[in-house]
Formats: structure tokens, sequence, C-alpha cells
């Protein structure tokens, strides 16, 4: 446990850096999306290349602040349940 705080404090542990497996399904996904924005582009002129970019560029900042919301909430769920299980003074169970 203490090597883990420390590792907190000193900025070891970055859930956001996290990679994935090279067959994974969102391996898969990111390389469909990647293939068919490259056709896209083949496609369109220079004005309508940057408008892509524009929207690629604010979807991916939505998804960061969408997946901080969610590591947070899922972070503050976590620690209610260990907050719940070490003080729940629920006595259901002290006839067993």
């Amino acid at each position: 446990m203490r090597t883990r705080l420390k590792d907190l404090y000193y900025g070891n542990i970055n859930p956001n850096e996290k990679t994935f497996e090279p067959k994974s399904e969102f391996s898969i996904s990111c390389s469909r999306m990647a293939g068919a924005e490259n056709k896209l582009r083949e496609r369109i002129n220079e004005e309508e290349k940057k408008l892509l970019s524009e929207i690629l560029d604010a979807s991916a900042q939505m998804t960061g602040i969408e997946l901080t919301n969610m590591f947070v909430d899922g972070f503050r769920l976590g620690a209610r349940l260990v907050i719940e299980v070490f003080c729940d003074d629920d006595k259901s169970f002290d006839g067993i």
C-alpha cells in the first residue's frame, strides 16, 4: 500500500496511458476508423479537410472529458464501496 501511495505522489500511476492488445476489438475498431478517415481525406478538398480535422479534434476532446469524468465517478464509487465494507454496522450476520 505504501508503495502505491508513493507512486501516486510521484506521478507514476497513469491509468490514461494504458495500452491495448494489437488484435483486440478496440484495436480493430481503431484501424477501421483510421482507414475510413484516410479514404475520406483522399476524396475531399483542403477546406473540407480542415473541417474534418476540427470535428475529429472536438470529438477527441469530448472523449477525453468523458473518460476523465468516468474515471472520477468510478474512483468515487470504489471508495464508497470500501467505506461501506469497513463501516457498515449491519448486524444481520451476527448469528452466523
